[in-house]
């Protein structure tokens, strides 16, 4: 084959393959698009030709080596972090509760009917009342006037002791005053001596009846 044969077999082959590339390209149907929706402020959504379908949310292969991509919820990067540890959010967890149960029971308290008032007092138990309460003023007051016969008593010493006419007679002192008196006579209108021995004078309160007992005073004491 000479060398203008050559290329003249060339040149048939180079249109060929031209002819073959047009003729694809005439005959490639166009792809279908989506027309795409975008809001301001909002999240770019996307769908299928038929716009019915959404994109999986597991895992899907891409790549022609078949690497696993994983859609996962979105996070606010923007949020504040929580660094308290465990026993801290359990025991805000447990004061909120308490907080919300005393909430709850003063509610309940608020809203819980008031107790019927008592009955007011009948004639009977107000004079049982006012009975109670005068025997009580009295048993204070015998309390008080029996203290003070006693402390007036007690003013008193023995100081001596003498027979006269087969009489006992007694000496008994109080501050500069000495009284001889013998046994039932009284000092001061209302002590009234009771008994008389060497060793000992009672005297009675007439009107309390109180008794007390005074021992003889020993010299030098």
């Amino acid at each position: 084959m000479t060398s203008r044969a050559k290329w003249s077999l060339l040149g048939g082959l180079l249109l060929l393959w031209v002819a073959v590339i047009a003729f694809r390209v005439m005959t490639e149907p166009e792809p279908q698009r989506a027309p795409l929706k975008f809001v301001s402020g909002q999240m770019v959504a996307r769908e299928t030709a038929h716009g019915a379908d959404e994109m999986p949310a597991g895992p899907i292969t891409v790549g022609a080596q078949g690497a696993r991509v994983s859609f996962k919820d979105p996070k606010n990067i923007f949020a504040p972090l929580d660094l308290r540890t465990d026993e801290e959010k359990a025991a805000a967890a447990q004061a909120r509760l308490l907080a919300a149960k005393k909430k709850a029971e003063q509610a309940a308290a608020a809203a819980a009917p008031a107790p019927p008032a008592p009955p007011p007092p009948t004639l009977e138990e107000l004079a049982a009342q006012e009975a109670q309460r005068q025997a009580e003023l009295a048993r204070q007051q015998k309390e008080q006037a029996i203290q003070q016969a006693r402390k007036a008593m007690g003013q008193y010493r023995f100081l001596g002791y003498l027979t006269r006419n087969g009489a006992p007679q007694a000496f008994l002192g109080k501050g500069n005053e000495i009284y001889i008196v013998k046994t039932g006579e009284t000092v001061e209108g209302k002590i009234q001596v009771t008994t008389i021995d060497s060793t000992t004078v009672k005297l009675t309160e007439q009107t309390t009846s109180t008794e007390t007992s005074l021992p003889l005073v020993k010299e030098g004491s």
